[in-house]
């Protein structure tokens, strides 16, 4: 019988259950999933090719919709368009489903947050005055945070050396650490 993975396979920094170890199934492979293992990139691989195969479904049925409101629907209530209209509004709605298929698989792609745990050594900037408690933005998301010591300003860069429950603690960063706020 073969192992099922813990959730925590998704993490770099956990180490997976030992029967996953034993099995194999954990090893990192590069790709478009590179910090999945083998069968959850196959998962995802799975999710991006039904979500493909699903907006060229729904594609066409709007397609069809906008032809039969358009040939039938409309001359039923004495709304007469030509029928060259059909090509461009058939053009954009097509090329409106391209960017909504690309924006659905490269939100499909981002890596997931592991937790607060990866935090730690991630740069961020004060956003609301600390002394000692106040908040950052780091990754993107406003956090509550408190100083290692002092007060700083909005605008200050920090780094995360710590934490408490939801509550982070910073200090001022150095202009030469290389963590990069994301």
């Amino acid at each position: 019988m073969q192992a099922v993975p813990s959730m925590q396979t998704h993490f770099r920094h956990i180490t997976p259950h030992p029967a996953i170890m034993e099995s194999g199934e954990d090893k990192r492979i590069a790709g478009d999933w590179p910090f999945l293992s083998s069968r959850r990139r196959r998962i995802m691989d799975s999710a991006v090719r039904s979500l493909l195969i699903w907006r060229i479904f729904t594609s066409l049925l709007e397609e069809a919709a906008l032809v039969a409101i358009v040939l039938w629907g409309l001359p039923q209530i004495n709304v007469a368009l030509e029928v060259w209209i059909l090509v461009p509004t058939s053009i954009a709605l097509g090329i409106w489903n391209v960017y909504t298929y690309r924006q659905a698989r490269q939100a499909l792609s981002v890596k997931p947050v592991a937790g607060l745990a990866d935090m730690i050594g991630l740069q961020g900037e004060v956003i609301g005055r600390l002394n000692p408690s106040g908040q950052v933005k780091i990754r993107g998301e406003i956090w509550t945070a408190e100083a290692e010591s002092g007060e700083m300003k909005p605008g200050k860069k920090v780094v995360v050396i710590g934490q408490k429950g939801l509550r982070l603690t910073v200090r001022e960063t150095d202009q030469d650490e290389s963590t990069g706020i994301e």
